[in-house]
């Protein structure tokens, strides 16, 4: 019943029904059906927060402690609404990340989660591309109408396809529609399907070809990163290789189509937002200037979940975030080293798209500020439900919540950090 109603909460939350029917407007549907899914995974969700649960899963442990990394972040003056409304929103954020990482228990709940997003994603890129068509009208699928200077000096526009509930910007789309594709490449690969695998070329060409409307350049390089990591993973470089020089063109035509690169246009915007949060992070540097404060400081978001979490969380919350994603790529890593890997080739395919989706994420929120959305933590809980799962000769290798682990994050955080500082340093162009 708990998996049930887990996978209920995804589709609520993927395809926000008070936008398909008005009269529901009213009525906290997704708040209802997530709180009957953490009563009915209770158990499981008490055993995921023991000591020693939490030492052998790092990524949860930075997860959590996201939560107060927020609240501190909050200077004394401004605490109140704001905060309590901050700390709420994370909150359903972390329970939905805990309850992933509760019901996705085994293998098999695994690959049947995965094959619901591959289906519920082209779903909600089928009611996109229908309205898109005329063929349905919903009032919060109308594009986004992109304007932009070409170079002549004449204004053009173009319409960017997005979807439903938090997949409403058409960046969100792309990056959930990334996760459509792997998830849809893992089954069309899957061979106990037999012929009848050739179905998920469907949500593969419907899932595309939505992508495709988005015109997401953070999107077109997250996708191209997964298809490679996804091609590496499971038949090393050389394969790898092939892949994305098959796919380099797309790619290629794909930015292209923006007419812009990260030196002018809203790439060079975005670069200055950057290296504004990171001049108020110095006056800020263990706290941060205080979640929700990079909009009022900067009057625009940061589009790099990194660079956001820093300013706003400071150095630890920043970490934190890092951390999480860091941890759940350093685990698939030493999972990919294990004997048993090479042993089965079956889990060495669903490590491959696992570990595709978390850089397809990750490289996604180069572009983004969603690190309080769960996006970014759903494909950072397959990756830790993944090690969750998978039987392994050498467990013991797999990275542990202690002393060494918080002084490898501190000193990889602080690495990853100077590094962003040197690219805007050099990238950033000012008048």
């Amino acid at each position: 019943m708990a998996f049930f109603l887990f996978l209920l909460v995804n589709l609520v939350l993927f395809i926000r029904p008070a936008e398909l029917v008005p009269e529901l407007a009213t009525v906290p549907v997704y708040n209802i059906v997530i709180v009957a899914a953490l009563i009915a995974a209770l158990p499981a969700l008490v055993n995921l927060l023991t000591p020693s649960s939490l030492a052998a899963q790092p990524p949860v442990v930075c997860v959590l402690l996201l939560l107060p990394a927020i609240v501190v972040s909050f200077p004394l003056d401004l605490i109140g609404w704001g905060l309590r409304t901050a700390a709420m929103d994370f909150l359903k954020v972390v329970l939905y990340f805990l309850l992933l990482l509760a019901v996705v228990n085994t293998e098999r709940r695994l690959k049947q989660f995965l094959c619901f997003l591959a289906v519920t994603v082209a779903v909600s890129a089928s009611l996109s591309l229908l309205h898109e068509r005329g063929a349905i009208h919903l009032p919060a699928l109308e594009s986004i109408e992109q304007k932009q200077v070409d170079a002549d000096g004449n204004v053009i526009s173009y319409p960017r396809l997005r979807s439903t509930g938090i997949f409403n910007d058409p960046n969100d789309f792309a990056m959930i529609l990334t996760i459509g594709i792997v998830a849809s490449l893992y089954f069309l690969g899957e061979r106990s399907w037999g012929v009848a695998r050739i179905v998920w070329l469907l949500p593969i060409a419907l899932c595309g070809y939505a992508f495709w409307l988005t015109r997401s350049r953070g999107g077109m390089l997250a996708l191209f990163a997964a298809v490679t990591v996804l091609a590496h993973t499971r038949w090393g470089w050389r394969r790898a290789l092939l892949a994305a020089a098959v796919f380099s063109p797309i790619l290629a035509l794909g930015l292209s189509g923006r007419g812009e690169a990260m030196g002018s246009g809203t790439g060079q915007q975005r670069v200055q937002f950057w290296s504004e949060g990171l001049l108020l992070m110095r006056d800020h540097p263990v706290f941060g200037i205080g979640h929700g404060n990079f909009v009022e400081e900067i009057r625009h978001v940061a589009h790099n979940s990194f660079v956001h979490s820093y300013t706003e969380l400071g150095f630890v919350g920043g970490t934190l975030f890092f951390g999480a994603n860091a941890a759940a790529a350093w685990t698939l890593y030493s999972i990919r080293r294990d004997p048993a890997m090479t042993e089965s080739p079956e889990q060495k395919r669903l490590l491959s798209a696992v570990a595709a989706i978390l850089l397809g994420a990750v490289v996604a929120q180069f572009s983004l500020s969603r690190a309080y959305t769960n996006t970014p933590y759903l494909a950072i809980g397959l990756a830790t439900a993944f090690a969750a799962v998978v039987p392994l000769s050498r467990p013991y290798e797999l990275p542990r919540f202690s002393l060494p682990f918080i002084w490898q994050l501190g000193v990889a955080s602080a690495a990853f950090l100077v590094a962003i500082q040197v690219y805007v340093r050099f990238s950033v162009r000012w008048g």
